[in-house]
Formats: structure tokens, sequence, C-alpha cells
């Protein structure tokens, strides 16, 4: 049997005939497979039943004609037109036409194109569906990191035709807001494909799939990755050159989509490594820049904050807000955290944050000095001052 006997394209053939029945004066349309079964009929009643001259336009790969004259020969038709469907040179069903010859020729031809098409475009769209399906399954084993998965990893990789090379990177493209995403991400998959195939060409392969309301890219991290990571050069953005097409690629998409942005792991030498950088991202989306990449030192430094987050450190920072919030009101606490926020930035400086805040640099320092009061902080070593204020920041700096 042809593969049109498949539920899904009964389903869609019937679609297609009730679609062009209006388009051919309501004549009726039949589908039959190739053992001339009817899988989809304008008259619905003979769905299922047995339509001789389909079967022996099936076996011949010749139109039969069905007349008043010759109608008893074919058990189950009626007077019309019936023709092969072919696909790549082989016949994969017959569609009918009810009618006389001289009336429906013309039309039934017609017809045997738009169906051809029709079931094409449909089945072209099922093997994509199919290769997206593997292609999710095989990178949530990669995020996973763990060995025993490596088999399975490999066949999965053959049935795509896909082979990653160590080192890898892992690159996640979301929203800055979460109901965008719920609209965009598949339109933003299907662009982020177009950009993979083509910044892949000259690499050993990439792997892109949908995760956690994200787009994650799994690259095979090219000499320049490498070159970068000896030198310690992570560039923070393109006019430190990047290191490579796909990062370049990805970067513009970011820059020309409002509320898009770029989260980037680590390089990872193994597979053991992918769970942590899949980690990484995760911790990233939740900062503010459009582009953010564990290799950066601040980068670095939120990224630990984020885990300390996640493994204790929230009660701490609560209490600490709660001293904050009985002091002072909520426009006063944001001005503070705005100039510590700049203040580190700066690296400390008092001169550059104050320029930046447009405040003379006395009123940077008391700033400063007031938010290291009310912190019970002023006796602090700095570096402590700085790590406890910098981890409210990243826990409250939106919600102060």
């Amino acid at each position: 049997m042809g593969y049109i006997d498949l539920p899904e394209f009964a389903k869609l053939a019937q679609e297609f005939v009730e679609a062009t029945s209006p388009l051919v004066s309501g004549r009726t349309i039949n589908i039959m497979n190739l053992d001339g079964i009817i899988i989809a009929s304008t008259e619905k009643e003979r769905i299922g039943t047995y339509h001789h001259g389909a079967r022996m336009a099936a076996l011949t790969g010749v139109p039969v004609l069905i007349t008043k004259e010759n109608k008893a020969q074919y058990p189950g038709a009626k007077e019309g037109y019936n023709l092969p469907i072919c696909e790549n040179g082989k016949i994969i069903g017959v569609i009918g036409m009810y009618g006389a010859e001289r009336e429906t020729a013309d039309a039934a031809n017609l017809l045997r194109v738009y169906v051809t098409q029709f079931l094409q475009q449909h089945t072209k769209y099922r093997e994509e569906a199919f290769e997206n399906e593997l292609r999710n399954q095989l990178l949530n084993l990669y995020l996973l990191g763990k060995g025993e998965h490596k088999d399975e990893i490999s066949q999965l990789s053959s049935m795509i035709s896909l082979h990653l090379e160590f080192p890898l990177v892992l690159f996640a493209v979301t929203f800055s807001k979460r109901d965008e995403a719920a609209r965009q991400l598949h339109k933003t998959a299907e662009e982020i494909g177009r950009i993979v195939s083509k910044a892949s060409s000259v690499t050993s392969g990439d792997l892109y799939g949908i995760r956690d309301n994200s787009v994650m890219i799994l690259h095979s991290a090219g000499k320049g990755w490498q070159k970068k990571e000896a030198e310690d050069t992570f560039p923070a953005d393109e006019d430190d050159g990047l290191p490579d097409t796909l990062f370049t690629e990805l970067q513009s998409f970011v820059k020309e989509h409002e509320g898009v942005r770029l989260c980037i792991s680590h390089l990872c030498d193994s597979l053991d490594e992918l769970n942590e950088a899949y980690r990484e991202v995760l911790v990233l989306q939740r900062g503010k820049n459009r582009v953010a990449w564990a290799e950066t030192p601040q980068n670095h430094f939120n990224y630990f904050l984020y885990r300390l987050e996640s493994h204790g450190g929230k009660p701490f920072a609560d209490r600490k807000m709660k001293q904050l919030r009985q002091k002072m009101d909520k426009g006063q606490l944001k001005i503070l955290f705005d100039t510590a926020r700049c203040y580190y930035e700066q690296d400390g400086s008092v001169q550059k944050a104050a320029a930046i805040l447009n405040i003379h640099k006395n009123t940077l320092q008391y700033r400063m000095k007031r938010l290291y009061e009310s912190l019970h902080m002023e006796k602090y070593p700095s570096f402590e001052r700085e790590f406890f204020i910098r981890m409210l920041l990243a826990f409250y700096g939106d919600d102060v």
C-alpha cells in the first residue's frame, strides 16, 4: 500500500476533497489508496468502500474512465475519471472525479497535480517535525551531561546526520518577557535554524532546539574560540573580535530584535561539563544584559552569586533587605542601589561613577556610607561589603 493509507494522510486527503469540490461545481471527488479503498470522499458514506476502477488505475498506471456503458465492470464505482497520483515516479494513490470525460478530464488532471503537491508539502512538514523532535531529544541528552547516554546520543546523531565535536559552547536565545516567548518562540526557532544552517557550513555541526522557553544551540567551537580561551581575551562585544561566524550572526540577530537576549556558556571539553553549561545560561538569563557571556568577569561574578542563592544564600539576603526596608522608603533604597551598582561597575572609582550619575563625588561617598551603615557593615572590610551588597543587587536589583 502507498503511504497515503496512513491515518494522518487520510485526514489530509479528506480536507483536500472538501476544500476543492466547490471549485469544480460541487462534483464528487474521491481519493483512493493502492488497493482501491476510498480513504477520502465528498460522499463520506463511501469512505472505506472498494472502488475497482481505482484499483485498476493503481495497478496499470493508466487513467480509468468509467462510463454508463462500462460501469458494470467496475464494482463500487460511479461514472467518472480516475487518475493515478504519482510522486517521484511511484504511484501512491488514485484521485477520481464524477462526470463524463469531456467534462472532467482537464479538471481531474489539475486536481491530480494539486493533490500531489498538497501531499508532498505535508510529507515534508511531517519529516521536518520528526527531525525537530529528534533534535530536541538529542539536545536534552547532551544537556543532561551523563556518560551513560553516549550510545543513545550516537544513534540519534546518526539519524539526523549530525556530528558535534568538542569543545562545545551553549547559546541560549530567549525573551526578556515570558509572554513574548510564548508567542514568538517557534518563529524565533525557525529563524535561528536558518542562521545555524548558514553559519555552520564550515564547522562539524551544530544542534539547536527549544528548551525552557529558549532556543538553545550547541555549537562546535572552532579554533577562534580556543585561541581566545588560551589568551583569556573573551570579548564583551563585537569590537573585541568575535570568535566565529555563528556568534557574530546571533549577536546581530539579538540587536535587530527588541526583547531578545543571548546567553553563552563557557567552553566545554567533555560531555560531563554540559549540564553545568546549561545551568550557566539559565542563571545568566536572570540578568539584564542583552548579551551575557559566562567567560566575562562581570558574568562570572553574577553567576556565582545566583548559584549562592540556590544553595542557601537567599535567607541571609532576605534579612539584610528587611533591615534596609525598615530604615528607608522604596525611592530612597532605589537611589542607593543605583549608586552602588554604578560604583561597582566602575571598579570602585568614585570619580567615574559620580560623573556617570551626574552627582558630586561627596554625594556618592555619602550614599555609599549610608548604605554601609544601614546594613551595619560600616566596619566590615571593603571586600566583604562589596560582596554582600553585590549579592543584594543581584537578588533584588529590580525589586527594591
